[in-house]
């Protein structure tokens, strides 16, 4: 990652809570990059996932419609190879910026 170790075990123990935006892109990047085949697919995940992906347009409406695009492209990807999985089907139910019953906005 190029922390120091020292540094990341404060990190992970809540000692260091003041971030640069350099150190956040580089502890975003490494998540992005390790945690695929760690967390479990499903729809809190995934919307969190979209909302970062669209969070860089300035325009909500266009944020909402580009969600909703990654969303249906990503629905029609997995139709074509067979059911969809459970969290896309609750996506596609609730739209964006729709939060879960147990989950985050």
């Amino acid at each position: 990652m190029g922390m120091a170790a020292s540094w990341l075990n404060g990190f992970v123990l809540g000692r260091e809570t003041e971030l640069r935006a350099s150190t956040m892109r580089q502890l975003r990047e490494w998540y992005l990059r390790n945690t695929h085949g760690l967390l479990e697919q499903d729809e809190t995940t995934a919307r969190n996932a979209l909302e970062f992906l669209v969070g860089g347009l300035l325009d909500e409406a266009r944020r909402a419609d580009t969600f909703s695009r990654l969303l249906q492209l990503l629905a029609r990807a997995y139709s074509d190879q067979g059911p969809l999985p459970d969290w896309v089907r609750a996506l596609l139910e609730r739209g964006p910026g729709e939060a879960s019953a147990g989950g985050a906005p």
